[in-house]
C-alpha cells in the first residue's frame, strides 16, 4: 500500500493548527512545537513525544482536544495514541530544539551611596 506522504503531512499540519487554535498558541508552542510530532497512521493519529513527562502532561491536559480535532479531520472512528519515541527506536529520532539562552539580568546603573546626615563624631547612642 502506497502512502501519500504529501497528503498526510498536509493533514498533520492542519491538525496541528487546529489543536493550537483550541488550546492557544503559547500552550501549543510550550507542549508541542519542540517536544511532539503528529503522524497520520492507519486508523488515526499518533502523537510522538520525546519523554514520559511530556506524554503524561499532554495525556492529562490536552488529549481531549486532540481527539476532537482528529475526529473532525480524520473521521469519527479515528483513534489517538500517545507514543514515547526515543533515539533507539525505528524512524527518525525526535530531537528537541535547543533552548534559547537565558538572558543575563538587566544591568542597573551603579546606585549612589546613601547620603549621610551626620558625622561619626556626632553620633549619640540612645538616651
Amino acid at each position: 500500500m502506497r502512502v501519500d506522504t504529501a497528503g498526510t503531512e498536509k493533514l498533520c499540519r492542519h491538525i496541528e493548527s487546529q489543536v493550537a487554535r483550541r488550546i492557544g498558541a503559547s500552550r501549543y508552542r510550550t507542549w508541542f512545537s519542540d517536544a511532539a510530532r503528529f503522524r497520520i497512521v492507519e486508523g488515526g493519529l499518533d502523537v510522538e513525544v520525546c519523554n514520559d513527562f511530556v506524554r503524561r502532561w499532554i495525556d492529562n491536559n490536552y488529549l481531549a482536544e486532540i481527539r476532537t480535532v482528529a475526529r473532525e479531520v480524520l473521521g469519527a472512528e479515528a483513534r489517538v495514541r500517545l507514543r514515547l519515541v526515543g533515539p533507539s527506536q525505528d524512524g527518525e529520532p525526535l530531537t528537541l530544539k535547543p533552548a534559547a539562552p537565558a538572558r543575563p539580568p538587566a544591568m542597573r546603573a551603579k546606585a549612589r551611596p546613601p547620603m549621610l546626615r551626620g558625622r561619626f563624631e556626632n553620633f549619640v547612642v540612645g538616651d
